[in-house]
């Protein structure tokens, strides 16, 4: 049996446990649209700080702008394709 490398935390660079990332879906659309960010990857410690301490800022503001990327990936997609629906039925 191979064991993985381990992945280190995004902060700290210790071992890492958790893998946290934000999933952004648009409701009352069928098919559902999705969209992720990007993957942080935190040990014990650090998921901690960042779900309990504001002195965890400089986290939170990368979690910030991976929703924030998502959401604006997400949305370009729907506009595009409320874009391509409407000259269809032109």
């Amino acid at each position: 049996m191979r064991t993985a490398n381990p992945k280190r935390c995004s902060c700290c660079s210790r071992a890492a446990q958790y893998s946290v990332a934000c999933i952004v879906s648009v409701l009352g659309i069928s098919p559902r649209q999705q969209k992720c960010s990007r993957v942080f990857l935190l040990c014990a410690q650090c998921i901690r700080e960042v779900s309990t301490s504001a002195s965890a800022a400089e986290v939170s503001s990368e979690l910030r702008n991976a929703l924030k990327d998502a959401y604006t990936a997400l949305n370009c997609r729907s506009a595009s394709d409320s874009a391509s629906l409407n000259k269809k039925s032109e």
